[in-house]
Formats: C-alpha cells, sequence, structure tokens
C-alpha cells in the first residue's frame, strides 16, 4: 500500500512538471531599467546603432524587447527583459543588447534610455 501512495504521488508530480501550464508559468516579461549606453560606430547604412546595458535579477533573465514613445524627435525608449525558466541562479545578472535608430528624416534627435524610474541616459543624433 504505501509503494503505491508513493508512486501516485511521484506521477502527480512528474505529471505537474509536464503540462503546457507550468511551462507559460515559466516565461515573464518585465522593465529593466539601463545601466550604460554606448555609441556602436558603423561604417554602413544600419543607422545609430547603441550597445545598451542592463541588470537582471536573475539568471533566467536575458533581452526581451525596447518599447519605443516617440514625442516629435524625443524617443523615449523602456527596455524589456524576457525571464524564460523555472528554475533560476539566484543572482543578479548583467546583459547587453543592441539598440538601432533609423531616423525617418534628417534632422535632431533625443533618445532618452529610461535609467531609473523618473530618470533617463539621454544621447543625441543628428541626421543628414
Amino acid at each position: 500500500m504505501k509503494n503505491i501512495f508513493l508512486a501516485l504521488i511521484a506521477f502527480t508530480f512528474l505529471g505537474s512538471c509536464a503540462s503546457d501550464d507550468n511551462a507559460a508559468n515559466c516565461l515573464s516579461y518585465s522593465e529593466a531599467y539601463v545601466d550604460t549606453v554606448a555609441s556602436i560606430e558603423t561604417a554602413d547604412a544600419a543607422g545609430f546603432l547603441y550597445k545598451v546595458n542592463f541588470f537582471v535579477g536573475n539568471g533566467c533573465g536575458g533581452f526581451g524587447s525596447f518599447e519605443e514613445t516617440v514625442d516629435g524627435n524625443t524617443i523615449t525608449i523602456k527596455l524589456i527583459a524576457k525571464f524564460e525558466g523555472c528554475i533560476c541562479t539566484e543572482a543578479i545578472e548583467q546583459r547587453d543588447a543592441v539598440y538601432s535608430f533609423i531616423p525617418p528624416a534628417s534632422g535632431t534627435y533625443t533618445l532618452k534610455f529610461k535609467d531609473s524610474e523618473n530618470t533617463f541616459i539621454t544621447k543625441m543624433v543628428t541626421a543628414e
């Protein structure tokens, strides 16, 4: 009887780990604040490239996407981190991503990378 009970517990546990619902629970997104922004010199028509460093709260975190808010020639950039995995190391990890800005027209643009709730790292771009 004891062996049957243990087998049922093991089957229930293993079955729950393999479910699609559990896999969906192991994927999340959240805003990550930018730590540094550095220009990447390019000699082609890739636009203006920036190496963006940011931190995530565990080993499952990585780059998800950039969200842009455009107000005239000012672009506010928010970084979204993607957390993928159910078993993650408990460490603050530094990651980086490349942000590409292709100006829609000639002019001066202000790129504002969010580095806290209310502050930004600002880069100016002049497109001819």
